[in-house]
């Protein structure tokens, strides 16, 4: 079996919306982390990896601060 190209990538996988783990596995290329890109040979690295999304920082939704008063009125 061939050796497997080195697909860099920013880690955790939590960053992405695609699902990094299987896009490797189908295009046989092994994920390393980026901040070891200087320890690993450049002819090891795929040049064309699979192009990913990142997961949008922003929050969902803001969550409401209740007051205990409030809950207070809404019993009565």
């Amino acid at each position: 079996m061939a050796k497997r190209k080195i697909w860099l990538l920013a880690l955790p996988a939590s960053l992405y919306v695609d699902d990094i783990k299987q896009l490797a596995k189908d295009n046989n290329l092994q994920i390393v982390d980026a901040k070891f890109a200087d320890k690993i040979n450049d002819k090891d690295v795929e040049q064309k990896p699979p192009k990913v999304k990142l997961v949008s920082a922003k929050r969902k939704t803001k969550k409401k601060v209740v007051e205990p008063d409030e809950l207070t009125k809404e019993e009565e």
